[in-house]
C-alpha cells in the first residue's frame, strides 16, 4: 500500500490545527500494538489519517498473512480486512464501537483478531 496525497473538490474539510488527535500520541499507537501483540499479532504498520474523525489502520500479521484492522472514526467502525486475489481487501469482521471507549474498542479488537480467518 502507497500513500498518495489527496486533491479536495470543493472546500477542504474544516480542522482546527490546535487540536490535539488521540491518533497522534504515541501512547494510542502503543495501546493498539499492545492489544494486537497480546492476540499473537504483532504489528507491521500503523497509519493515521489527518483530520477531526481520527481515523486509522493498522497492518497485522494474522494467520500466514496480511491484515488490516481499519478504524473509520466518522462511521465508529471498527473493521478487519484480509487481502482476496485481485488484490484487493474483503471485510471478514465488523463492528461499530462507540467513538472514544476505548475499553469497547480493546475488546472489538481482540475479538476479530481471535475470530476465525
Amino acid at each position: 500500500m502507497s500513500e498518495h496525497e489527496i486533491m479536495w473538490i470543493g472546500r477542504q474539510p474544516a480542522t482546527d490545527p490546535n487540536a490535539a488527535l488521540p491518533t497522534d500520541d504515541p501512547a494510542f499507537e502503543a495501546r493498539l500494538r499492545e492489544v494486537c501483540a497480546a492476540a499473537g499479532c504483532p504489528v507491521h504498520r500503523y497509519i493515521a489519517a489527518r483530520g477531526r474523525f481520527g481515523s486509522w489502520l493498522l497492518e497485522v500479521q494474522r494467520e500466514d498473512q496480511t491484515h488490516r484492522l481499519i478504524w473509520n472514526g466518522r462511521d465508529s467502525r471498527l473493521s478487519l480486512d484480509r487481502p482476496n486475489r485481485g488484490g484487493g481487501w474483503d471485510e471478514i469482521a465488523g463492528e461499530t464501537v462507540a467513538a472514544g471507549d476505548d475499553e469497547a474498542l480493546d475488546a472489538a479488537m481482540r475479538q476479530m483478531l481471535a475470530g476465525s480467518p
